[in-house]
């Protein structure tokens, strides 16, 4: 599987990807990752 990278486009897999969001900063903690998403039209 690959990583999902900053500048990605990636979309809600359980809608059906009716909503795109770009990766616009990621964010590591201790104990969690997550991603700071923008939608797109």
């Amino acid at each position: 599987m690959e990583r999902i990278k900053k500048g990605d486009i990636v979309g809600r897999i359980s809608y059906g990807k009716d909503v795109l969001f770009k990766i616009e900063k990621k964010v590591k903690t201790d104990t969690r990752r997550s991603s700071n998403i923008k939608g797109t039209n």
